[in-house]
């Protein structure tokens, strides 16, 4: 099983769908008219089954069969209609101009190693969207990390359901880096660890402007995180919002 597959069962207790994100997609969701959004690298469809629960027509794809089938499931348990496809960000399986909105968070579009690839995921997501439409992305900030030479995320637990998950950085000779992770799960007194490590690129907020623009968007706005705080070399997060 792959790293995310083997991730997905305990995938919404380290990665829940939180309020300053909810508040920031609500916004902006309601700015720009969203009605039909498609959540790409969706993982367990947290925030694609939020979308839903508000009344949205919302679609969620993802690269990983396991997650999608965690996604299906609890939607299905949730009586919400949120639907899920497994496939890549690379080719979208999506009419033309189908989506009002469309979102990339979670720091997935990084994990598509060449430039010439996350441009085509951005033309791709481009392709999809209506005329005026909207198009939220978020990853870590790599001017902060590589200016600082940053080697280790925050870690992050959860404690009623005995998680630890710590996230380190390598950076290798051929510019992109190795994202270490140890999840630690501890049940009735047992503990257990997974090892694991994916290759990143570390994308700049100068090239992912080039790359959007190049793709055809436009009204390129950025923020340090989802409370909307101005973004700047030291923020954590790269979040960009912008338009068709």
């Amino acid at each position: 099983m792959s790293f995310y597959g083997d991730l997905s069962k305990f995938y919404k207790y380290i990665f829940p769908a939180k309020e300053p994100q909810l508040s920031f997609f609500k916004k902006h969701f309601r700015e720009h008219g969203v009605k039909k959004v498609l959540d790409v690298a969706c993982g367990t469809g947290e925030y694609t089954r939020e979308f839903a629960a508000w009344g949205m027509k919302s679609y969620g794809i993802d690269i990983q069969r396991e997650m999608i089938e965690i996604a299906r499931e609890r939607a299905k348990k949730e009586g919400l209609p949120a639907f899920f496809e497994t496939a890549d960000m690379l080719n979208l399986p999506y009419h033309d101009e189908e989506f009002h909105g469309v979102i990339c968070i979670g720091n997935s579009l990084v994990h598509l190693l060449q430039e010439e690839e996350i441009l085509k995921s951005l033309q791709e997501m481009y392709r999809v969207l209506v005329g005026g439409g909207l198009i939220i992305i978020q990853t870590v900030n790599y001017d902060r990390v590589l200016k600082q030479n940053v080697r280790q995320l925050p870690t992050i637990t959860n404690k009623t359901m005995g998680i630890e998950f710590k996230r380190y950085y390598h950076f290798r000779d051929d510019g992109n880096i190795d994202f270490c992770t140890v999840l630690s799960i501890e049940n009735e007194g047992q503990k257990s660890e997974h090892k694991n490590t994916v290759i990143l690129k570390p994308l700049l907020r100068s090239n992912l402007n080039s790359l959007l623009m190049e793709a055809g968007f436009k009204e390129m706005q950025y923020f340090g995180n989802f409370k909307e705080e101005q973004w700047s070399e030291n923020s954590f997060a790269t979040v960009v919002k912008a338009i068709k």
